[in-house]
């Protein structure tokens, strides 16, 4: 079982002030079949979710004797965010087609412009599925004090196993820290 506090270190300290991490994917379907590609994609995520308890609770922080701070996670289960959202006059071709990325796309992004110290009181992991006019854009945003690139990555193809009917993940995430043996 996974421990209540997950004591961060002084190297995730600098991350706090930095934006969270970003990806999308696009995903196509039958337009009839909409409310099954939403649904189906949020019940794998809560799935998943399941082998990474860290990204399902909050930043958390007390202040110690000597008057600094300490930062960690609270594996509370207070939820990430799973977001349904619909662009009805939005194409792939309107984003995709652009030198530049429309401003109109940040809005595919969950929890956009928070700063990872705000992971207190915000979740640290959210997904949003936006139905556009010819397709699906996936935005998902986590907390880059709480993860790095490799774990975003583990998580999505994780869930991408869920999604295809696995009751299991093939790699677990690594959240033990440990230190090489016999270096001096």
């Amino acid at each position: 079982m996974f421990a209540l506090r997950w004591w961060m270190t002084a190297g995730n300290y600098p991350t706090h002030v930095y934006h969270a991490l970003s990806k999308r994917v696009f995903y196509s379907s039958n337009p009839l079949l909409a409310n099954t590609i939403v649904d189906h994609p949020k019940i794998s995520f809560s799935r998943t979710l399941d082998f990474f308890p860290l990204l399902a609770g909050r930043l958390g922080t007390i202040k110690n004797d000597d008057n600094s701070s300490s930062f960690f996670v609270d594996c509370n289960n207070a939820g990430a965010h799973f977001v349904h959202a619909i662009a009805d006059n939005v194409t792939v071709s309107d984003i995709l087609s652009p030198v530049h990325v429309p401003r109109f796309v940040h809005s595919f992004f969950p929890l956009n412009g928070h700063l990872n110290h705000e992971g207190i009181s915000k979740p640290l992991l959210a997904i949003q599925v936006t139905e556009l006019v010819d397709d699906f854009f996936m935005g998902c945003t986590m907390n880059h004090a709480v993860v790095d690139q490799s774990c975003f990555s583990q998580f999505f193809n994780s869930w991408f196993e869920m999604a295809g009917c696995s009751n299991k993940i093939s790699r677990s995430p690594v959240v033990n820290r440990w230190f090489p043996s016999n270096v001096d």
